[in-house]
């Protein structure tokens, strides 16, 4: 009786621990794609800055409109992330949430670091112009 009672008490326990875990897995998704989407805000506020110098000072192979095409690509691949992000998995196991969530954050991830290399390189050129970028672009929260 009492091994039972034991294995049926893990076997809860487990079950809880599995739904905490997705939901702070699912929370930390969730605050990653916060803190792209202020990068974003930041490489567009680049891109209109790099736009600016482009207009003013238009050269063949120009480093403005490279790196102003290079954020707007950016810029898509996260928009394409956000629509299709599914944050409720409704009818999918705990197993399955969690290998998904996982697979999303690594994709934040990845993005995240190609925010931020190329926001130090647009950041630098925009400093060797002595433009600095404006803050009308904030990013989105979910």
């Amino acid at each position: 009786m009492m091994a039972l009672l034991c294995a049926s008490l893990i076997a809860v326990m487990g079950a809880c621990k599995s739904k905490i875990d997705t939901a702070a897995l699912k929370k930390e998704v969730l605050t990653l794609h916060d803190q792209v989407m202020n990068e974003d805000g930041k490489a567009m506020n680049d891109k209109i800055a790099l736009d600016a110098v482009e207009k003013k000072m238009p050269m063949p192979g120009d480093s403005a409109k490279i790196l102003s095409s290079q954020l707007s690509k950016l810029s898509d691949s996260m928009m394409d992330w956000m629509h299709q992000f599914d944050p409720d998995r409704k009818g999918k196991s705990d197993d399955e949430v969690t290998g998904y969530l996982n697979n999303q954050k690594a994709q934040l991830l990845k993005l995240d670091s190609a925010y931020k290399s190329l926001l130090k390189v647009s950041d630098g050129y925009l400093k060797k112009c002595n433009v600095k970028p404006g803050n009308s672009m904030q990013g989105m929260k979910m």
